[in-house]
């Protein structure tokens, strides 16, 4: 709610982009959409951020917001598709001789010291799921068995390894990101045509900002946590009605 809030005092208040109060009419004139995969979490999330985003206070959350939809399943773009030519291209890169060097074997000494020292077994495979159950505990302040220390380590663990396939193999990221980049392009031109505002709001995944980092070269410093935002603007130049990217005009996204 309150990163909603935020962005209602800066694209509403101060630079008056998004229209302050919205209807159904409005809604449909501006191009505004709302998008969520079909996780509860995720759900709430959305709701929550658009509920701050149209009130009027940080104490009075709107109720009326714009409706969240999802994408069917089979054309889901906030999560990889499991497609056959992703898995296989995926199952080739995990049984090949460069993530055995430089995952498997390059990784075991640090993942032997945490299993024995906390007596657990954790292996290449269990370390997101591991680092997502740790970081919900310490987000909503609960105890958690492992040292700060090692919580970073298992951070550097987790990045490293998810962020292998998609740095390996140059068609294991298309196939994982372009449905979402065309999908944004089309918005952005379809939204350009009709002269609409065009704003999607999209409620995903820590994995989903790790697959859009990677799919636009960004560098990814650490690993996304909750609540976490990631803005993709379009400007248009008055000057010369050529659009351009935001990358220098706007350190704060």
């Amino acid at each position: 709610k309150n990163a909603g809030f935020n962005i209602r005092k800066k694209y509403i208040n101060n630079f008056g982009i998004l229209p302050p109060i919205i209807d159904e009419k409005i809604i449909k004139e501006k191009g505004l959409l709302a998008y969520s995969t079909r996780y509860l979490r995720t759900v709430q999330s959305a709701q929550c951020f658009l509920s701050g985003l149209y009130s009027t206070s940080e104490r009075n959350p709107s109720t009326l917001y714009i409706p969240v939809q999802f994408h069917k399943k089979d054309s889901e773009t906030l999560l990889p598709q499991k497609t056959k030519q992703r898995l296989e291209l995926l199952n080739n890169i995990l049984s090949s001789p460069e993530y055995e060097k430089e995952i498997t074997l390059s990784l075991k000494p640090t993942l032997e010291h945490i299993s024995n020292y906390y007596d657990v077994d954790i292996s290449t495979l269990s370390v997101h799921r591991l680092h997502e159950s740790l970081i919900c505990r310490k987000s909503h302040s609960l105890y958690t068995p492992f040292s700060d220390e090692i919580l970073n380590q298992l951070d550097e663990l987790n990045k490293k390894i998810l962020s292998f396939p998609y740095e390996k193999s140059k068609e294991f990221l298309d196939t994982s990101f372009s449905p979402f980049l065309y999908e944004i392009k089309d918005f952005f031109l379809d939204s350009i045509k009709l002269n609409k505002t065009g704003v999607v709001f999209y409620s995903a995944h820590d994995t989903t900002l790790h697959m859009i980092f990677h799919g636009l070269s960004l560098e990814i410093e650490s690993w996304p946590t909750y609540a976490s935002l990631l803005e993709i603007k379009l400007w248009r130049n008055e000057n010369n009605n050529k659009c351009e990217d935001n990358k220098d005009k706007d350190k704060d996204k």
